[in-house]
């Protein structure tokens, strides 16, 4: 009998798991967005319900929720329950969104190690979506979000002595223009690019002006 529903954003399904690595990315991917579940017992070829035995039900409960705080940071509880379907035994590891995104796979590292959620498949985020995952958790708005790779040398020292009077780095950070990045240099916000880098589209290809005269 198949499974009616398909795979999609939040639902995946597993025959069988014997490395529970590939399962920590979805979890990952998951609770980076809005949450999620994971059925075993399902084909995912073909959605067929295969069912699991009672020692593998017991197996997986036991097993699974401490492999995936072992292989996740920051670590994250899932719940695991058996769930009848039609007729068969399947187990559902359910995910919640998570409190304290970005996660990752403890193995890759930061920032690799982060996944989202395409469709039915896990995809390793950008640097635009390790931002928005950051962004989220810090509750800063897109301007005050450190760009990368922006340096407060790499500034025009004439756009910031027009509007910040005797520039300096203090100035700069006292400002909310920039801050110090993990490797202790000042680097400039999103809306220090906007406003001083010769060239904002360089670090944020989206940015444009718009300007009306009015009569």
């Amino acid at each position: 009998m198949k499974f009616p529903l398909i795979e999609s954003k939040n639902l995946e399904f597993k025959e069988f798991l014997e490395d529970y690595r590939r399962a920590a990315e979805s979890v990952v991917a998951f609770a980076n967005a809005r949450g999620g579940e994971i059925i075993i017992g399902i084909r995912d070829i073909d959605r067929e319900v295969v069912g699991l035995s009672e020692s593998q039900v017991l197996k997986y409960q036991e097993e699974i929720p401490p492999a995936l705080v072992d292989q996740i940071s920051p670590q994250l509880a899932v719940d695991t329950f058996a769930r009848n379907i039609e007729g068969m035994v399947c187990l559902v590891v359910k995910v919640f969104p998570g409190p304290h995104k970005p996660y990752f796979v403890s193995r890759l590292g930061y920032p690799k190690g982060i996944f989202m959620r395409y469709g039915s498949h896990n995809r390793p985020a950008d640097e635009y979506a390790v931002r928005d995952l950051e962004r989220a958790r810090n509750h800063a708005s897109f301007e005050q979000m450190l760009t990368v790779g922006a340096a407060f040398d790499g500034l025009s020292t004439l756009m910031l002595d027009k509007i910040i009077h005797n520039t300096s780095a203090e100035t700069f950070v006292a400002g909310g223009y920039g801050a110090l990045d993990v490797d202790q240099k000042i680097k400039a916000t999103n809306g220090g690019v906007l406003l001083f880098h010769p060239r904002p589209c360089t670090f944020i290809p989206e940015a444009y002006v718009t300007v009306t005269r009015y009569s």
